[in-house]
């Protein structure tokens, strides 16, 4: 049980290098892809159907507490897409919105009838 979500993270190169051994650990143990990018311009994690709990579970919080102090908001972005709150942005961080991946948060709803 729990709200489960899509998300992505990803960052430039230099600061994935910066990210603690134990953290890049994580992100390559735990994500269902990475992607290094072979121009060397970034790397990504995608997570798919994860409990992305930000408050509640250490390593979540860890990665966020090593983003937030290197203060380098336009070189990552980290994306929570998750189908119960999609309006929500509260777990989303970075501005690096020119992404080699193009990654963004599109959010849409539809009605249908048969």
């Amino acid at each position: 049980m729990g709200v489960r979500s899509e998300v992505v993270v990803a960052m430039k190169l230099d600061v994935y290098n910066q990210l603690t051994p134990k953290t890049v650990d994580w992100l390559n143990e735990v994500s269902d892809q990475q992607n290094m990018r072979s121009d060397g311009d970034g790397v990504s994690f995608l997570f798919d159907y994860i409990k992305w709990y930000t408050c509640s579970y250490p390593p979540i919080m860890q990665l966020y507490k090593e983003l937030d102090l290197m203060e380098r908001d336009e070189d990552f972005l980290v994306i929570d897409a998750c189908s119960e709150h999609p309006e929500s942005s509260e777990n989303d961080r970075g501005c690096w919105y020119e992404n080699p991946w193009g990654y963004y948060k599109d959010i849409s709803v539809t009605i249908g009838m048969g």
